[in-house]
């Protein structure tokens, strides 16, 4: 069963409204394997390996003029 985790990096005390914020994100299965018997080539057992994968994406805030259009939100296609 995949466990996700979402936590965010502390940031400093002097954190303005420009600071970067961090969004880490970690994800862990398991993958099951038939282990082959070399003499026969048959399955009969199976090999059991966890995967965790770690993303960390920044999200920086962009100030929006509301006098504008705001053209960076508008879909593209």
């Amino acid at each position: 069963m995949p466990k996700d985790k979402k936590s965010k990096i502390p940031q400093s005390s002097g954190e303005s409204v420009h600071s970067p914020i961090w969004s880490v994100t970690r994800r862990q299965r398991t993958e099951l394997s038939p282990r082959r018997d070399d003499e026969t080539g048959s399955t009969q057992s199976f090999s059991s390996r966890t995967v965790t994968t770690t993303e960390r994406v920044q999200m920086i805030p962009v100030p929006l003029n509301f006098d504008t259009p705001v053209d960076v939100l508008t879909p593209i296609g």
